[in-house]
């Protein structure tokens, strides 16, 4: 039986018991002497509770409908009276049109149509024109007759000017609950020709007394206000302090003028409000005495239970499942998955180098990445795939819809992707790489632990192989990740044992013709295979993460070198490749500015060669160590220049000030015409940029001649000299520095003959 099905059974065993002590417990509260006036009285207390609920909702809802009722009787009104006034408007229009049609209306005219709108209007109390400001009509004429030949107010003509619809209503101060409705004939000036003012006063008061409100079967007190005066149009209540009272209001401009319609709400009565406050007491504070002890021990016992089964089945910190939990989930989703016939991919995932990481950051740095980590992981599942934290730095991902090999090869670059973004603490960047391990069900297990133990095979065997990367769990993968674990337990045993050596090739000044700098190239002299060249162990060593020791004791020993050759009065600059993976971080600077502390030099004394891959990186990260080294003094060199897509395009803002042309296209100018022209292209690029260019892999005096032809700054092969170790080349510097000083002075002498 597996351990993972014994820790299930244990489980459901606990849980029984659990349910035992609790039937238990209940059975002894049942039988003590006083259970049932206990239980008799959480009953009544309960009943009691629920009454009170229930007068409660109910007192509630009849004062919800009030204020509903309220508010809709005032939005009636507001509609009532937006009505009447917009009527209104429409008789003062159909009076302009009167105006206009007989100019100078005779007074029988005037009579006839206003007694046709008072009939159709009976709130209209007054109609009058005014041609040119003065009053020579009025309806009716009776009481009304002084008015005739006077002036309307300036105020009245000054408003309607300024009024955009040429109309203007307000109340007539003299009567607070009667309108005043303004209009001139045309717009402009009331004492141009044919103009004049046409006035309806509108009587509110009986208006208001007269509304019919539709399905309303009885009228609630309700006052109008005029905002802007603070005045009462209009009162219906017999209260007479009706702001004391409980009370709904409606606002609303409408006709330029601001209106406020407060109505009475209903309110309970004031023995009926001591009654219900008398029970709510009463129940509350027995409630409070019966139910206090058992909530706060039930809520007790709850809160222990769920916060136990959390951390029995979730991590605590990034919240996701821990392996128990996570295996029942994968059992089910097995169980799913033999049922419906279907594939999916178990990815084990583990954070590159997490434990230096946390040393050296700190724990809490550390549990920040591991909580980002997480909620990275949770935005790029699916809703049905499954993830969780199994221990430290491991992960698990399994994807339910990834149902064939090339599909969980694009889910784990994906992953990697993702979760390869910097993560960003205090202002700083820190990057992580993951190594992940991948088996696919039911290929490589068919059950919960077959498909761990087997995803977690791949993912060491991933991680032997160099880390950051993802690897199938399958044989061939196995024995390829065992060779590259021999070969790497190699090398460091090599460079523990002194087995490694710097070789020089000289770069040769085309218009000095002096040696200024020199290549340092790595050999290994093995104890088995003999001397081993890079391309037999470089690119393992990249894969598996050995590089970086092997370019550390580089510079250590180039820097011994660079003393050696100050010692022997030889002033060259030494270059070294270094690959993209060395400039991982800033602890990348740090060591090599501590190699220069240690042995005495300075970085002006060396070259640093990167691929031309490293033009397109977009990692900052890299490029801060860059800048960093050369502000030590260290130049730097585009490694294998040509060989590339798009690098031209960095080259302007690149930190390099040296090109070295890759040797298959110099080798390549004395067969193929399209290398010439790649090479001359390139060096006109570089002349263009003040760059150096380095013709590297010139096997021949042919193509060194052609080279001097075009100007190339330097050339770098076995035409000139093969590489050397320090002991051989020292003698051979020394030679041609002789050489050199004694063409250069045959020259001076024919030129002084």
């Amino acid at each position: 039986m597996h351990p993972i099905e014994r820790r299930e059974i244990r489980t459901d065993k606990k849980r029984e018991n659990n349910v035992a002590s609790l039937s238990s417990k209940i059975e002894n509260i049942l039988v003590k002497r006083h259970a049932s006036t206990l239980i008799a009285s959480a009953v009544g207390v309960i009943v009691m509770v629920i009454a009170s609920l229930f007068l409660y909702l109910l007192s509630e809802k009849n004062v919800a409908i009030d204020r509903v009722n309220a508010l809709r009787q005032s939005t009636l009104i507001q509609h009532e009276i937006e009505q009447l006034v917009t009527q209104s408007g429409f008789v003062a229009n159909n009076l302009k049109s009167f105006v206009v049609r007989n100019k100078t209306p005779s007074e029988n005219e005037f009579r006839s149509i206003s007694e046709k709108i008072s009939r159709a209007n009976p709130f209209i109390q007054r109609i009058t024109w005014a041609p040119a400001g003065v009053i020579q009509n009025v309806y009716p004429l009776g009481l009304n007759k002084h008015l005739i030949d006077n002036r309307v107010s300036t105020s009245a003509i000054k408003d309607v000017n300024y009024s955009a619809q040429n109309l203007v209503i307000r109340f007539i101060d003299e009567d607070l609950a009667r309108l005043s409705m303004h209009s001139l004939l045309f717009s402009g000036d009331i004492a141009q020709i044919n103009n004049g003012l046409i006035s309806l006063e509108i009587d509110l008061y009986h208006f208001f007394r007269s509304l019919n409100l539709a399905n309303e079967p009885t009228v609630q007190p309700f006052i109008i206000k005029e905002l802007d005066s603070e005045r009462n149009v209009f009162k219906i209540s017999e209260k007479d302090n009706f702001e004391a009272l409980c009370f709904e209001a409606t606002q609303f401009y409408f006709a330029g003028l601001s209106w406020e319609i407060q109505t009475l709400v209903k309110s309970e009565n004031l023995s009926s409000f001591i009654f219900s406050c008398f029970l709510a007491g009463l129940f509350s504070v027995v409630l409070s005495l019966v139910s206090y002890r058992f909530m706060c021990s039930y809520s007790r016992r709850s809160v222990d239970a769920k916060a136990g089964a959390y951390r029995a089945n979730f991590d605590l910190l990034t919240g996701l499942p821990n392996r128990y939990h996570f295996s029942l989930r994968l059992k089910e989703t097995i169980d799913e998955a033999q049922r419906e016939q279907t594939d999916f991919a178990v990815c084990f995932m583990d954070i590159d180098h997490f434990k230096q990481m946390n040393d050296a950051l700190g724990h809490g740095k550390g549990d920040a990445i591991l909580t980002a980590f997480a909620a990275r992981l949770k935005l790029v599942a699916k809703c049905n795939d499954l993830i969780a934290r199994v221990s430290g730095d491991e992960f698990f991902f399994v994807a339910r819809e990834v149902d064939d090999v090339i599909k969980a090869d694009l889910l784990a670059e994906k992953l990697k992707k993702h979760l390869q973004q910097p993560i960003e603490f205090a202002g700083q960047q820190h990057f992580i790489t993951v190594s992940m391990g991948v088996a696919m069900y039911p290929i490589d297990g068919v059950d919960v632990a077959s498909l761990l133990h087997h995803s977690d095979q791949a993912m060491y065997a991933a991680k032997r192989a160099g880390r950051n990367r993802h690897f199938f769990f399958n044989e061939a993968m196995r024995e390829q990740a065992d060779s590259y674990l021999n070969i790497h337990q190699d090398i460091l045993r090599g460079l523990a044992g002194g087995e490694f050596e710097l070789y020089y090739q000289p770069m040769l000044n085309v218009k000095s013709e002096s040696v200024d700098f020199c290549e340092a190239l790595v050999r290994w002299n093995h104890p088995e295979r003999g001397l081993v060249m890079p391309g037999e162990f470089i690119r393992i060593a990249e894969r598996t993460g050995a590089i970086r020791e092997i370019g550390n004791w580089a510079f250590s020993q180039a820097c011994r070198d660079i003393r050696e050759f100050i010692d022997s009065d030889i002033h060259i600059k030494i270059a070294l490749n270094h690959s993209i993976s060395e400039y991982y971080s800033n602890r990348a600077f740090e060591s090599w500015k501590q190699i220069l502390k240690e042995n005495a030099v300075t970085g002006d004394n060396f070259i640093f060669e990167i691929p031309e891959a490293m033009l397109m990186d977009k990692k900052s990260i890299r490029m801060s160590v860059v800048t960093a080294m050369r502000k030590m003094g260290v130049q730097f060199a585009i490694d294998d220049f040509g060989t590339g897509h798009s690098a031209i395009n960095y080259l302007r803002n690149y930190p390099a000030d040296i090109l070295k042309i890759d040797s298959s296209l110099i080798q390549g100018m004395q067969e193929s015409s399209k290398d010439r022209t790649l090479v001359e292209v390139v060096l006109t690029l570089a002349k263009s940029l003040d760059k150096i260019v380095v013709a590297e892999g010139v096997e021949n005096a042919n193509v060194a001649e052609h080279l001097k032809g075009l100007n190339c700054d330097y050339l770098q092969g076995n035409w000139l000299l093969e590489p050397r170790s320090i002991n051989r080349l020292i003698p051979y510097i020394h030679q041609h520095m002789f050489e050199l000083e004694e063409r250069t002075l045959e020259s001076r002498s024919s030129l002084n003959r």
